[in-house]
């Protein structure tokens, strides 16, 4: 017989322990179930976040240009080598007219490769008074692209801004400029100038996968801008096309953390703006689905070693479910599945005989694997974990935090960034191992290239040496005393660093990271950007202590590294009446986006520009039914975490890349 407990709502989110012994039926051995009802009553019950809130020349070869899935923002048609950009240039010696045009054409396609000297060299052919009304918007356009390459957005936005106010431009002109100040004013940390671009390009883009994905990198901006700002912005004149999407953002950021509510919203709102744009992007995953099961079964490990962490990841998710005020919302059944992962399916299908329509679970790799190993899925099945195969039926789903994200994020980012070469900085940790395995496969997938890896010691205080290996400060050094025993005499002399470095990719924890980051300052390599994994950050703010990792960029969950007024109101509440274990943080947030991702699986599935905005990253399932998350880039300044609004560059050619089923993104983004 299968006994049960339900508990008092409170009294199940503040027990440290669970007193209930349950026989199961069959072969399976003792295990705990705690039933939450859902008619308990939910009051004084802490909210949870529901989500945190031109014409070519027709010898060019067109390519989509693919920008990595965890940042993309369009895709344009680009010329495939520079071998065009040459050929126009010969073209244009002996055209006329037409010569200013190819030349143009030739600098913008030297642009796009990312070769900035050459285009600048070819520019200065172009007979600027001798340039045509069409021509005169295009060099004009061609200028901007130039600032923004020398990080010149502000100037780069208001030459923009003037171009875009021409009279006889084209509806390929004005969208083509349009992405470009969208580009710019993602770079000046003005959300709300950001706004305004996102939603002028956002009118201007045709129904399609471009204006989703600019809806809904808008709907993340407007989640960061606190209430105040937003209801002060209904007035301003510069933001009039806006104000729907305001009043939209104003009426619902404060009810993210509620299903039900957050549905009343947006369906208000769209009874009020039935024929606005933003109802194909509300449709596309901002509200949730109305599929409902009656009960989940939510399979755990409570009595293994990861006791602490099957714990937090149960709180999150029990939170959540206590602020779903829905009276239809499912009943949640918790079971334990013991610290055996060979009895994993008999824990299943139990969970099925007991009723459940929709499982949770297992959490954790092992048990993962051996429930897919079985291949018996009934029931819709979200499992917590990675598996080197998923079964090829829809009835699946995999979520996990896995380390190898974090590599694969860093190495898309730095692409995207428009760097080449790395050199990897990695600690002998298993987690940062798999991290950097990551790392190096997607980064070289993507064609970039490592140049040094090194493996630092966890036990010295000093890494002074570490970082003059990585930079050949010792062979600057031969080089001076060489030239000092030719010359008889001594010299000034400052010890140069290699000049190949595009970046560090940096995997290690805050404590080691906070000793290595200044020694690379001190060499003057403060300009090397470095890219590390979200444990460079310990989840609480340090302002003290994280000024030495000044600059450092880092993907993490929205739950830790966002800004959102309702995300950030929400932690201190939770955290004021039940406080969460440092470093447990990430997985509590887990279990508040599986909740709410129960509602959404179907619609992320079936439309592929459909995104949850979640507390742990932005969203989306595969179609194989794999989560990918789509986290928030961050970067320390004056020691705390900052969000970086910038995005990609929406014609810069990084490379075009096929994604083969084994490639590092299909395999690692999980």
């Amino acid at each position: 017989m299968n006994f049960k407990l339900s508990l008092p709502p409170r009294t199940l989110l503040t027990a440290s322990t669970f007193a209930v012994c349950v026989l199961l039926t069959g072969c399976v051995e003792k295990s705990t179930t705690v039933t939450v009802d859902s008619s308990q009553s939910t009051a004084a019950i802490p909210i949870v976040a529901d989500s945190p809130l031109t014409t070519r020349s027709a010898d060019e070869i067109p390519a989509v240009i693919d920008f990595p899935a965890d940042e993309s923002f369009v895709e344009v048609i680009v010329p495939e080598t520079e071998f065009s950009a040459w050929n126009l240039v010969n073209q244009a010696e002996s055209a006329e007219p037409g010569r200013n045009s190819k030349i143009i054409d030739a600098a913008d396609i030297l642009l796009k490769r990312n070769n900035f000297s050459q285009a600048m060299s070819i520019a200065s052919l172009i007979a600027v008074d001798e340039l045509g009304e069409s021509e005169r918007v295009e060099y004009d356009v061609l200028r901007a692209r130039m600032h923004q390459f020398n990080a010149r957005h502000k100037v780069a936005l208001r030459l923009l801004s003037r171009v875009s106010k021409g009279p006889n431009l084209s509806p390929g002109q004005a969208l083509r400029i349009s992405r470009l100040r969208v580009h710019s004013a993602s770079h000046l940390n003005d959300k709300l100038l950001l706004v305004k671009e996102l939603v002028r390009l956002y009118a201007m883009l045709p129904a399609g996968n471009e204006r989703l994905t600019t809806g809904h990198h808008l709907w993340e901006v407007l989640s960061m801008v606190p209430s105040d700002d937003l209801a002060t912005a209904l007035s301003d004149s510069d933001l009039a096309n806006a104000r729907p999407w305001i009043l939209l953002a104003l009426n619902t950021n404060l009810l993210r953390h509620d299903p039900r509510l957050m549905n009343n919203a947006l369906d208000h709102w769209v009874s009020s703006n039935p024929d606005h744009q933003a109802v194909q992007l509300i449709e596309s995953g901002i509200a949730s689905d109305n599929i409902s099961y009656s009960k989940i079964a939510v399979l755990l490990p409570l009595s293994s070693q990861s006791n602490l962490a099957v714990r937090a990841f149960m709180d999150g998710l029990t939170a959540q479910y206590y602020a779903d005020t829905s009276p239809n919302k499912p009943l949640l059944e918790f079971v334990d599945i013991g610290n055996d992962p060979l009895q994993i399916t008999q824990y299943y299908f139990q969970a099925l005989f007991d009723g459940a329509d929709f499982v949770v679970g297992p959490l954790g790799v092992r048990y993962v694997e051996e429930l897919v190993r079985s291949d018996t899925f009934v029931v819709p099945t979200l499992l917590l974990g990675v598996a080197d195969e998923i079964p090829q039926t829809d009835l699946v789903y995999q979520f996990a935090l896995a380390p190898e994200h974090d590599g694969v994020f860093a190495a898309q980012r730095a692409r995207q960034d428009g760097h080449t070469t790395a050199v990897i900085l990695e600690s002998p940790s298993n987690w940062s191992k798999r991290a950097t395995d990551a790392f190096r496969a997607e980064w070289e997938r993507l064609g970039g290239a490592v140049i040094q890896s090194m493996i630092f010691e966890l036990e010295r205080n000093d890494y002074s040496d570490t970082v003059r290996e990585v930079f050949n400060i010792a062979e600057s050094v031969q080089r001076y005393r060489r030239l000092r025993d030719e010359l008889g005499r001594s010299l000034k002399f400052t010890p140069r660093r290699r000049q190949d470095v595009d970046f560090i990719f940096l995997s290690s924890d805050p404590l080691h990271g906070r000793l290595i980051k200044p020694h690379i300052d001190f060499l003057r390599a403060h300009d090397v950007p470095v890219y590390a994994t979200s444990r460079i950050f310990s989840g609480e703010i340090d302002k003290i202590a994280d000024q030495d990792l000044e600059g450092v960029f880092f993907a993490d969950v929205n739950w830790l590294a966002g800004q959102d007024e309702t995300i950030s109101n929400l932690r201190r509440k939770l955290k004021s009446e039940r406080p969460i274990s440092v470093g447990l943080d990430r997985i509590y947030a887990m279990g508040i986006d599986t909740y709410n991702l129960v509602s959404r699986l179907d619609t992320l599935r079936r439309n592929s520009t459909a995104k949850y905005h979640g507390i742990t990253s932005t969203i989306t399932v595969d179609e194989i039914g794999r989560v990918v998350r789509h986290p928030r880039w961050m970067q320390f300044a004056d020691g705390t975490p900052e969000p970086i609004l910038r995005l990609p560059d929406p014609e810069r050619i990084i490379r075009p890349v096929t994604r083969e089923p084994g490639s590092a993104l299909t395999e690692l983004q999980r």
